[in-house]
C-alpha cells in the first residue's frame, strides 16, 4: 500500500492531502482573486449545497466535478471567471488537469446617498440650555463612520441620542439649529450649525 502526500501552497494557505491505497491521478485547483473589489469563492458539491466551504486551493481526483460560487462582499460586485487565463462563463469544472481559477471582483460605485435623520427636541436654544438630539443613519451599502458635530465639537460617533448644552457665554442670545448631512468617502458627518 502506498501513501502519497500532495500539497499546494497558495496565498499563505497550505493544503495537504493524504492519499492511501491505489495511486489515483489528482489535479490541483488554485483560486485567485483579481480586481479592486473583494470576496470569497466557495466549493459547492451541488447547487443545493451552496454556499459550501471556502476554497483557496484543493486537490481533486481526475474527472471529479467542482462547482464554484463567487460571493462578493457587500461593497463589491462579481465580474467573471478566468480558467487557466481564459474567460469562462461557467463555474462548473471537471478536473482533468491542474486548474487556476481567477475570480474578478470590482468595487461597487455607490450612487445612492445615505439617509440621515436628526430630530431635535426643540428648534431654538438659549445660552446654557441643553437640547436632546436623536439621529438615525442608513445606507444601501453601509456606513463606515458616523459623526455628529455641533459648532465643530464632536457630540456623537454613532446614531442614537445625544445631548448638547449651548455654552452660556460667547454665543448669540438665541441660536437656531440647522442640519446638514455630508458624505465624505463613505463616512457620514452630520453637522449642526
Amino acid at each position: 500500500m502506498r501513501t502519497s502526500i500532495i500539497a499546494c501552497l497558495h496565498a499563505s494557505i497550505l493544503c495537504l492531502v493524504f492519499v492511501s491505497g491505489v495511486s489515483a491521478q489528482t489535479h490541483t485547483l488554485t483560486v485567485e482573486t483579481q480586481g479592486d473589489g473583494s470576496g470569497i469563492v466557495r466549493d459547492c458539491h451541488s447547487a443545493s449545497e451552496c454556499p459550501g466551504e471556502r476554497i483557496d486551493c484543493g486537490l481533486f481526483l481526475d474527472g471529479e466535478s467542482v462547482l464554484l460560487k463567487a460571493l462578493p462582499d457587500k461593497r463589491s460586485a462579481f465580474e467573471g471567471w478566468l480558467v487557466n487565463g481564459e474567460t469562462s462563463v461557467s463555474q462548473d469544472l471537471e478536473m482533468t488537469q491542474d486548474v487556476v481559477v481567477t475570480v474578478v471582483f470590482t468595487r461597487k460605485i455607490d450612487r445612492e446617498p445615505p439617509v440621515v435623520t436628526l430630530h431635535l427636541d426643540r428648534e431654538y436654544v438659549l445660552p446654557g440650555e441643553s437640547v436632546m438630539m436623536t439621529t438615525t443613519a442608513a445606507d444601501n451599502v453601509g456606513i463606515a463612520t458616523f459623526e455628529l458635530r455641533v459648532n465643530g465639537e464632536g457630540i456623537a460617533t454613532a446614531p442614537g441620542s445625544a445631548t448638547y448644552t449651548l455654552p452660556a457665554v460667547g454665543v448669540p442670545r438665541l441660536m437656531r439649529l440647522r442640519f446638514r448631512p455630508k458624505l465624505i468617502s463613505s463616512s457620514l458627518i452630520a453637522t449642526v450649525n
